[in-house]
């Protein structure tokens, strides 16, 4: 690397900072508004203590009084104090506003890599992989100062939505991260039926579309699953099949992942993880199968991820490539399956002559926001609301609450 190449970065961060400065000197004046300073208490104080001083100081000029130098001196380091706090806002709201232009101008200015099987879209530099640790710490803090107790502090104030949300019980995890040439998982797969644990069999799961808007027939496993629209099909309500695993509804997501590492056998990190995080609230396992449950699971997941990511950091080899080369075979078939931050999320392709013959996906929101099935057992959101008490039909918040819990997407789950 050569000196040019690596004053390109500073000469590019000095210039960022001199366009920030001016704009947040200016800023730091219009926020002694006390409207403004009053979202921050101390400052808030700090801000009514400097007009009184400043006050003193005026009458100390008029009247000639012998310790207004003193005062003046008091009034001069408060203001400061304030127009500092407010500049230091200023800069990092600035930051933010930066940031967030930069990312939509990628959005129709970056020309990405291909991604292929096993890489990424860049080279692996030291400037990049220093950067991503800044910004993983900055996430961690959050995570750990922020997000959890704002959980809790949720929990604590609407304690009924342990017992509200609650979809039937049954999890499914396809596992991800792997964390060893042998495939263990940091997140483990299994499948959870009826609150037992048992191993992940890809071939039970089928697709149902008996409550669907595409053309009927028997449950079909994915690799060998239609779809052939049919609108005005009579007792069709949705647009989304319905998978089932050994025909059961299963609920996806963090909740899911996190019940399936819970109750696998053996030593689990998971399951201290979450007592952990469940006794201080004086609750059993089974009240995470709730509204509150899941975002308790997804926050929770956050750090076990924060975490991870920090490891994965340090084994990271710098200026590595960022492919692996692969040869895509002229006639085949298979199946991806990992976890999104939605919940389980798996890929089913048929190749002949180089072409894809067959594709068919099953994404997290079509498992949690699936129809009814042809015995009539609803999807996980759908049985999540059966029974829900609305105390104001013209505010239906509490289906807000729980259709939210589950991170739904529709736009992904439509076939």
């Amino acid at each position: 690397m050569t000196d040019e190449t690596h004053d390109k970065p500073l000469r590019r961060e000095s210039a960022s900072m001199r366009g920030l400065i001016w704009p947040a000197i200016g800023s730091s004046f219009a926020k002694l508004d006390p409207r403004e300073v009053a979202r921050n208490p101390v400052m808030f104080v700090v801000e009514v203590g400097s007009v009184i001083t400043t006050c003193y100081f005026i009458l100390g000029l008029i009247s000639t009084r012998s310790d207004t130098a003193f005062v003046g001196a008091v009034t001069g380091w408060l203001w400061f104090t304030v127009l500092f706090a407010n500049f230091a806002t200023a800069m990092a709201e600035g930051r933010g506003k930066a940031q967030a232009d930069a990312l939509r101008r990628m959005k129709t200015e970056t020309f990405a890599n291909l991604v292929t099987d096993g890489g990424v879209t860049q080279v692996p530099t030291a400037e990049r992989v220093l950067s991503y640790a800044g910004r993983l710490q900055r996430v961690q803090s959050f995570i750990d100062e922020v997000y959890i107790p704002d959980v809790v502090t949720v929990a604590q104030a609407f304690p009924s939505y342990f017992d509200i949300g609650r979809a039937g019980g049954n999890f499914l995890c396809y596992g991800v991260f792997e964390t060893n040439d042998g495939g263990e998982k940091l997140i483990p797969p299994g499948v959870v039926i009826d609150g037992h644990w048992e191993p992940l069999d890809p071939e039970q799961i089928a697709e149902d579309v008996a409550c669907s808007r595409y053309a009927s027939g028997a449950p079909r496993h994915p690799k060998q699953g239609e779809t052939k629209p049919e609108p005005q099909r009579s007792g069709a309500y949705s647009w989304l099949k319905a998978p089932r695993y050994k025909n059961n509804p299963m609920e996806v997501g963090p909740l899911a992942r996190a019940v399936a590492g819970y109750l696998k056998p053996g030593e689990s990190w998971i399951k201290r993880e979450v007592d952990a995080f469940l006794q201080p609230l004086n609750l059993p396992v089974e009240k995470l199968f709730s509204v509150l449950g899941r975002h308790a699971a997804r926050a929770l997941e956050a750090r076990w991820v924060a975490r991870a990511a920090q490891k994965w950091l340090d084994e990271i080899e710098i200026d590595a490539p960022a492919t692996t080369p692969f040869e895509l075979p002229k006639t085949g078939s298979g199946h991806g399956l990992t976890e999104a931050p939605r919940g389980a999320l798996g890929h089913w392709l048929s190749i002949d002559d180089y072409r894809i013959s067959s594709y068919q996906c099953v994404v997290p929101t079509t498992w949690n926001c699936s129809p009814r099935d042809s015995r009539g057992r609803p999807g996980p959101v759908e049985a999540a609301l059966e029974g829900l008490e609305i105390k104001d039909a013209t505010q239906p918040i509490e289906i807000g609450r729980v259709v939210r819990s589950f991170d739904p997407c529709i736009a992904c789950a439509v076939h």
